[in-house]
């Protein structure tokens, strides 16, 4: 009884890692498409070969419903479009793979930037407001532009604390959290003397605010 059981589970073994080598080869090997074109998956990428102006080309696509392919120049031979086509995938596999790193290494890069100069910029911007209030001149043209200056570092701000945090620098990330919500105070004061500036009220301005 054990001794069949025994047999019964090898088969099933047996079948189920041929099965799996199956379609490990069938993903790594070239096999004709629905359409009798030669064609494979290579580093994520659909590869296909065929005939077209007098020679063979090859598409390259990622293998995603929503990817745009890429289209070869004419080759002599088969064999040559199919060599070619591997080639192609394995460098754009690459290539993808760097600029997403270069990607990534600058946006944190700008983000320890924003962190580290945050506290200069907040006391530049507001003593910028404060000479406005010391000489009671309020433009539009300073305004605007200021207010749009502030709110996108405070944004850089705040996305540099999840950087921060993921380093594993929480005191620093901490620190950066407190600035912006300084920033969003000083925001909104210019806010504030933009709508003032805007309805060209009879009233003083509003009052800068004491921010720590």
């Amino acid at each position: 009884m054990w001794t069949i059981l025994f047999v019964i589970l090898a088969i099933i073994v047996v079948i189920l890692i041929w099965g799996a080598f199956a379609n490990a080869a069938k993903e790594a090997e070239w096999h004709p498409s629905s359409k009798g074109n030669q064609t494979k998956i290579e580093n994520d990428n659909r590869l296909t070969v065929f005939e077209s102006d007098g020679g063979w080309k090859f598409s390259c696509a990622m293998n995603r419903p929503d990817s745009e392919a890429y289209f070869s120049d004419p080759f002599e031979t088969q064999q040559e479009a199919m060599r070619a086509s591997v080639d192609f995938a394995n460098d754009r596999n690459t290539s993808e793979r760097t600029k997403r790193e270069k990607s990534r290494e600058k946006h944190d890069q700008m983000a320890f930037e924003a962190a580290k100069n945050a506290q200069s910029f907040f006391e530049a911007t507001n003593s910028e407001v404060a000479e406005m209030h010391s000489q009671n001149k309020f433009l539009l043209k300073d305004l605007r532009p200021l207010r749009k200056k502030i709110g996108r570092y405070r944004s850089r701000l705040i996305d540099a604390t999840v950087v921060l945090k993921s380093e594993y620098l929480d005191d620093e990330a901490d620190e950066a959290l407190d600035i912006a919500s300084d920033l969003k105070e000083l925001e909104n004061h210019t806010i504030d003397l933009i709508k003032w500036k805007e309805a060209k009220s009879d009233n003083p301005p509003p009052n800068m605010p004491e921010i720590s």
